[in-house]
């Protein structure tokens, strides 16, 4: 009996383990940070280059309760934010391609960042329908590279996928920081207006 009882109760154990997510945040100044590097590489078309950061929690945890997930914790890391993955390389390198063209209709007054770190068109633009729908194309194709960017921030930090508004205003805010005077930028509370 002591021979059955010492091997089952484990057993029965490891079955009642699951795994706990835990969920991961960030104080702004690092996702600030993280966005700063990013937009810095993509300027400098440095984007191949891998970045150092530090490794994350990453969230394995043991439950014995009914084999039920009980709950999903979220911590504050005081670690980097991780900006590494093949898809963030793959999406910096199509920005950084694109780069030239977005500055141009920036300058233009054509194209302006918006509050949630992505390209928007203006709709005082002067552009016949042809050029509207190539603006439209290019912006289109720079948003999807951003939103892969900032996805996948998420993901590989273990972050809540609420968080990913707290990531798109950290890029949204470092694009007001960098802009040019000239171009067209978007305040939280909404308001377009001319960087000076």
């Amino acid at each position: 009996m002591r021979f059955l009882l010492y091997w089952t109760l484990p057993l029965l154990l490891l079955n009642a383990c699951v795994n706990v997510n835990v969920l991961v945040t960030f104080p702004p100044e690092k996702l600030e940070n993280a966005a700063e590097q990013i937009e810095l590489d993509i300027e400098k078309n440095t984007s191949a280059l891998p970045t150092k950061t530090s490794g994350v929690f990453d969230g394995n945890a043991w439950c014995f309760r009914d084999g039920e997930l009980l709950y999903a914790e979220t911590v504050s890391s005081d670690q980097n934010v991780k900006i590494d993955s093949p898809s963030i390389v793959r999406a910096k390198e199509r920005r950084a391609e694109r780069y030239d063209a977005v500055d141009q209709y920036k300058t233009a007054g054509t194209v302006g960042e918006n509050r949630e770190g992505l390209l928007q068109i203006l709709p005082e633009n002067n552009l016949t329908r042809e050029q509207l729908q190539q603006a439209q194309d290019l912006v289109n194709n720079e948003n999807k590279d951003r939103l892969i960017i900032y996805q996948e921030i998420v993901r590989i930090n273990n972050m809540p996928e609420e968080a990913l508004k707290d990531v798109q205003k950290a890029f949204a805010k470092t694009q007001r920081k960098n802009a040019r005077p000239g171009y067209f930028i978007q305040n939280d509370d909404g308001r377009w207006e001319e960087k000076k």
